[in-house]
């Protein structure tokens, strides 16, 4: 008895008609190498629905860096060569889009509050003459005792 892996991986499902969607799928994961490599990482998947290509990007910043600068060059780019077009069966497409999936607009990490440990206190003296330099560690000063402060809230909490 074959294994559910066995099944999907066989190349007779791509023949099938049931399956010649996904097998589409597949041919259009080419056009993903005309993007640049920043962009290659980001994407997820690639198909075509009602004549447009959708690519699917893993962020929002992507997918909008690609519907600005590089969806019109693509398209361009494929109705100027008919064969690349024809290789990867998409003569039709009339338009390319960007977009992100839902589930990964709904994804986020919480970034922890960072402890900031100052030995100093705060309590050294500045015996700096130069006004510039004096200045700058009074500045310094007041980062350290505001940092003293944002700990005994997190101590708090």
């Amino acid at each position: 008895m074959k294994s559910i892996k066995e099944i999907l991986s066989s190349d007779s499902l791509n023949h099938t008609a049931v399956f010649k969607k996904n097998g589409l799928q597949k041919g259009h994961a080419n056009f993903k190498k005309l993007l640049p490599m920043h962009l290659q990482s980001c994407v997820l998947f690639i198909f075509v629905r009602n004549e447009v290509l959708k690519i699917a990007f893993s962020s929002t910043s992507a997918s909008s860096e690609y519907n600005k600068f590089y969806a019109k060059d693509n398209l361009e780019f494929l109705k100027n060569s008919q064969e690349l077009a024809r290789m990867l069966n998409l003569e039709s497409i009339i338009k390319c889009e960007g977009y992100t999936p839902r589930a990964n607009l709904l994804t986020y990490i919480k970034i922890p509050k960072l402890r900031v440990i100052e030995s100093s206190k705060g309590t050294f003296p500045i015996i700096l003459k130069d006004k510039k330099l004096r200045a700058l560690m009074e500045r310094y000063k007041e980062l350290v005792l505001h940092n003293l402060r944002i700990n005994e809230e997190l101590d708090k909490e």
